[in-house]
């Protein structure tokens, strides 16, 4: 079952906030003794580095002492890359890479001898404690850095660090934390900084109350499509799907990226049983459509939507055909509490170019009917479970 993301530690007391110059969270303690960091979700131990001192590493005006870094990524039981759910309802797969714990204890871990190996994988279940804060080094005036863990968050499986902008030491497709942990409802603000001005979802579990079963399918017909490390047409990409090939959607992002598209994240499988995650392009005009898992019944619980852009909203059609008869309905703006609940997604694309899905409006079933999928320019797709 899939997980959330849970914040790391039992009591949340956020030193420093992510900003342009610190591509993390500082994260502490309220006591004296050093903290622990406990796993959000089940991860994978990929990489250590135990430096003790790197000399020309500055942030905000003070040197780094202990540079003590482990990077875990998240994974399922067996240590396989799997995806985890995000605060903002996205899922994603992530590295969380952590910096500063005491070479004493960074020994007791064995982090100072450890070598990845894809056979032998180091999993931390989630709830298990995985690092701990330390001291990190001194002011310019000679006072120390009070304890803490400088954690940042990297999208993808990462196996190691440059030196970004400014000097910060950093992993590739580096996010902020701020739209990735959950909270369980005792873990509450304390310290001297307690949330320091995020919020975070509460939940009553760790695990996401929904089948990690995919209850969409993104096909590819005549064109190929391009899996990216990140929703953009100028990030990398993991590999190229296929004509005639298929991936499922694990989730929908919300809104449109700055190309004007709608982004997914997929999961696709190679014929050679080689799983890889990414995101894919939602261009169904072109060469996408989506269809239901066989299994999966939509007209029982609708767990997709369609929401109106900020422009339009969608004409609903008596049949899947371009001017034919629509219902009449009040104009709704984009963020109104009203939505268009997917029953079905029929297969392929109609005469226009398209691709239709049914639906019905809230739960009036007096208005069911067909929307086209026009997702490049005025309606977007969002998992039920995270609208509220």
């Amino acid at each position: 079952m899939t997980q959330y993301a849970i914040y790391p530690m039992d009591v949340i007391n956020i030193s420093q906030r992510y900003k342009s110059t610190h591509l993390a969270w500082d994260i502490c303690g309220t006591s004296t003794s050093p903290a622990s960091w406990k796993a959000p979700c089940n991860l994978r131990l990929l990489k250590t580095y135990n430096f003790g001192r790197q000399e020309n590493y500055y942030e905000s005006g003070h040197e780094i002492g202990p540079y003590n870094t482990a990077m875990f990524g998240t994974c399922d039981a067996n240590g396989n890359k799997a995806p985890v759910m995000c605060e903002d309802g996205q899922m994603r797969v992530l590295t969380f890479a952590l910096t500063h714990m005491n070479g004493s204890d960074f020994a007791a871990f064995g982090f100072n001898t450890f070598v990845y190996e894809e056979a032998n994988p180091v999993v931390y279940t989630q709830g298990t404690v995985c690092y701990k804060e330390g001291i990190c080094g001194w002011f310019s005036n000679g006072s120390r850095i009070q304890q803490h863990i400088h954690m940042e968050v990297a999208e993808g499986w990462q196996f190691s660090k440059y030196t970004g902008s400014g000097g910060q030491f950093i992993m590739h497709e580096n996010i902020n934390p701020c739209d990735i942990f959950t909270r369980y409802a005792y873990q509450s603000a304390g310290g001297s900084n307690g949330t320091n001005g995020y919020t975070f979802k509460i939940v009553s579990s760790g695990s996401y109350p929904a089948s990690t079963t995919p209850l969409v399918k993104l096909h590819t017909s005549s064109h190929t499509a391009a899996l990216r490390k990140l929703p953009s047409t100028g990030a990398d990409y993991h590999l190229i799907i296929p004509t005639y090939s298929e991936a499922d959607i694990l989730s929908f992002r919300k809104g449109f990226e700055s190309d004007g598209y709608q982004w997914a994240f997929v999961k696709y499988t190679t014929g050679g049983n080689q799983v890889y995650y990414g995101y894919v392009q939602l261009d169904p005009n072109g060469y996408i459509f989506l269809s239901a898992n066989e299994s999966y019944h939509y007209n029982t619980t609708p767990l997709f939507l369609i929401n109106p852009s900020q422009s339009r909203q969608p004409a609903i059609r008596t049949s899947a055909v371009t001017g034919s008869p629509q219902y009449t309905l009040a104009y709704e703006s984009a963020d109104s509490t009203h939505h268009y609940r997917i029953m079905e997604f029929l297969p392929g694309f109609e005469s226009d170019g398209y691709q239709w899905v049914r639906v019905i409006k809230d739960n009036e079933t007096a208005v069911n009917g067909y929307v086209q999928l026009d997702l490049m320019n005025w309606v977007y797709i969002s998992a039920n479970i995270q609208v509220s």
